[in-house]
């Protein structure tokens, strides 16, 4: 973890007056834990997203960046599995059209253009900063806003891999070892996943907000995990005020 880095990052947003990173940096952030993420790039120009687009190749995906939104997928800002230019442009212009008309206010700050990563077992894990408790770390079998409290554990912070493991081992679908098969949060029979590297991005990320200061919250939704690793496809951070 390179915690020189973050906290200049960290000091970077706090100096605009901002209290959250946009996803862009949150994956900036991750890739300074040594977190996977896909490759991404930030662009401001369509231009540019159509060169970014054909050095990447197709399919790919397209998300807005604005500061006020926080769950893209609500207004229509997230696109998976652009086939080619064409259909880059047009998301575009939808995403702009959209945003435009779910919060008038809100400022885009660009977009990101982003692989497009192998279909996996999504998983949600955070941390929080909570004046009475401490770090607070959560494990969730789904992505972040499922309502599946039987799928949910919890933890004090800053959490061993020992005490990871054991976050996932109390989730439903997550008590068979590394070789077994098991069952995902729509109860679909999945493959073999990668339990350790879901215990040590537990790890990393409980440790992330009890060690710098000017973090609040951490969330990583979804992790994307295989039968071999693990990689964060969207994440979203809060500073302390």
């Amino acid at each position: 973890m390179d915690k020189s880095g973050i906290k200049k990052l960290i000091a970077e947003v706090s100096s605009l007056g901002r209290d959250h990173l946009v996803e862009p940096e949150a994956k900036e952030l991750l890739k300074l834990c040594s977190i996977a993420v896909p490759q991404f790039k930030h662009v401001n120009e369509l231009d540019e997203a159509s060169r970014f687009a054909k050095q990447l190749g197709y399919p790919l995906v397209l998300k807005i960046v604005s500061e006020e939104v926080d769950h893209k997928t609500d207004i229509g800002g997230v696109a998976i599995g652009l086939k080619d230019n064409a259909a880059l442009e047009e998301c575009w212009t939808l995403m702009l059209l959209n945003i435009a008309d779910e919060n008038p206010i809100a400022v885009v700050e660009g977009f990101v253009v982003e692989e497009m990563v192998p279909r996996g077992v999504e998983v949600t894990i955070s941390a929080m900063s909570d004046r009475r408790f401490g770090t607070v770390v959560m494990f969730q079998n789904g992505p972040g806003g499922i309502d599946r409290i039987k799928d949910v554990s919890f933890r004090l912070g800053p959490v061993s891999k020992t005490e990871a493991l054991g976050m996932i081992s109390e989730v439903t679908g997550f008590s068979a070892t590394e070789c077994g098969e098991s069952t995902d949060h729509r109860g679909k029979k999945v493959k073999a996943k990668d339990i350790s590297a879901i215990a040590e991005a537990l790890v990393t990320i409980s440790t992330l907000v009890d060690n710098i200061d000017g973090l609040s919250e951490f969330e990583i939704s979804p992790l994307i995990v295989y039968p071999n690793g693990a990689i964060a496809v969207d994440a979203r951070a809060a500073l302390k005020r």
